[in-house]
């Protein structure tokens, strides 16, 4: 004959267990999903180009150098 507490006692294990397996599988989808999501941040392009304008307006240009040497300025001298 089987005790009707202990019966009650895995019972009550069981639901516990299907509770936490649950729990489980949301936490592991959501680890999932925000690893996703910061895997695109990481592959996006660093920098989005604007598409191209047709002028481009500036009052100096200076050219530099791979050692950010000043190698060329264009501007407008004014006295």
């Amino acid at each position: 004959m089987t005790d009707p507490t202990l019966n009650s006692h895995f019972r009550s294990l069981e639901i516990r267990m299907k509770q936490t397996e649950r729990l489980l599988k949301v936490v592991l989808c959501s680890f999932l999903l925000l690893l996703c999501f910061f895997a695109s941040l990481m592959l996006r392009p660093e920098s989005i180009q604007a598409a191209s304008p047709e002028t481009l307006r500036v009052r100096k240009l200076v050219v530099l150098d791979d050692a950010g040497k000043v190698r060329i300025v264009i501007a407008l001298c004014r006295h």
